[in-house]
């Protein structure tokens, strides 16, 4: 019996993670079309740059654009694909022959266990690691609309501010980027500045936010509130901001390398630090994200058939449920990288409300 078991769990297993796939390969083909029809021209153009061809710029193209669109597409695909799976296993009346011979819901559980953790390792480490690698080797291929947004060059005057002080430079890319035009204002909460700082340019200290000022003129505020200028200097500063922030200034957090992405949210002071701690936050919820929705697609196709027969409008109002459920996914996201609620919550609320409604269907399934 143990035996039987074992290959009827196998037979559910392989059936979603079949129609997974097939989900993901649908998905993935009408993504790459209208990718493709807004950047092909860009792709022939960079062939003819470079002087190789089309294939050699559109393959890595392709591999790269699939990772990006696979990490925001694989819980959708989880719900549709286990959706699809149930209905088909309704139709072939496995449930119906399952329980006469004993079996217990259980064992459509375990078999879903299993998918949860293939498919949540799979979206972990799109999120963590292959995607963020995936959109900046897009960026180094020069291609697409990553290229245009990140593109590693001179960035316009920026202002940083921290306490009651603001900074405003001119970053300069490299490795590791530099400040150029630099002026520190110190004093900026009170009635008179305390001290202004003008320097050339400015590069990494030995700590992480300390800064190293090249040709700095200093202005001190006498008694009377004036300021007295120094000689000109070489000055040492601490500032919170480090190289890694200037790296991925413009960039989602979302978008940036695990261990950058860590550097990053140790300095609370950073003005994107919601957008960048909620990345983080969520790179760890992203494992249950796809276990959960595929029992939330199995548990709505289980309860849109009456009588062995589908009930055609139930599922198409079951279905259109699911798809809320995943666009809440979104929307908390977009609420915690706003700063609109507390990271832990923007990256657990859409889990929690998928596996509150799964949790409901199959209890009421008993």
């Amino acid at each position: 019996m143990r035996a039987l078991t074992g290959i009827a769990m196998r037979s559910i297993m392989l059936a979603h993670l079949r129609a997974i796939g097939f989900v993901v390969f649908l998905l993935l083909a009408i993504a790459f079309s209208i990718d493709l029809s807004e950047n092909l021209t860009g792709l022939q153009d960079k062939a003819a740059e470079t002087g190789q061809p089309l294939w050699r710029i559109l393959f890595p193209y392709l591999g790269y654009r699939g990772v990006d669109i696979l990490t925001r597409l694989l819980p959708m695909a989880c719900l549709a694909g286990a959706f699809a799976a149930e209905l088909l296993r309704f139709q072939r009346l496995e449930p119906v022959i399952l329980a006469a011979a004993g079996a217990t819901p259980a064992l459509a559980l375990s078999a879903l266990l299993v998918v949860g953790v293939i498919t949540g390792t799979v979206q972990a480490a799109l999120e963590g690691w292959l995607r963020p690698a995936a959109v900046f080797a897009q960026v180094d291929l020069g291609v697409g609309s990553y290229a245009r947004r990140f593109e590693r060059k001179e960035k316009d005057s920026r202002w940083f501010v921290a306490d009651d002080r603001a900074l405003r430079a001119t970053v300069q890319p490299g490795q590791p980027p530099t400040l150029r035009d630099v002026v520190l204002f110190e004093g900026i909460r009170r009635a008179a500045l305390s001290s202004l700082i003008v320097a050339e340019s400015a590069r990494p200290g030995a700590d992480p936010q300390s800064w190293v000022l090249k040709e700095a003129r200093r202005w001190e505020a006498g008694p009377n509130g004036n300021l007295r200028p120094e000689p000109p200097q070489s000055l040492t500063i601490r500032f919170p901001l480090t190289s890694v922030h200037l790296t991925y200034l413009d960039v989602g957090g979302f978008y940036i390398p695990q261990e950058a992405l860590r550097r990053i949210t140790a300095v609370e002071s950073d003005p994107r630090f919601a957008d960048r701690q909620t990345a983080l936050v969520r790179r760890y919820a992203a494992f249950f994200l796809p276990g959960v929705f595929a029992l939330l697609g199995a548990s709505l196709a289980q309860t849109g058939t009456t009588a062995r027969r589908f009930n055609p409008l139930r599922l198409v109002a079951l279905a259109v449920t699911g798809y809320i459920s995943v666009v809440l996914i979104k929307i908390f996201w977009s609420l915690g990288e706003f700063g609109a609620i507390a990271p832990l919550w923007a990256s657990l609320a859409s889990l929690l409300i998928a596996g509150t409604l799964a949790a409901i269907l199959q209890i009421r399934q008993l």
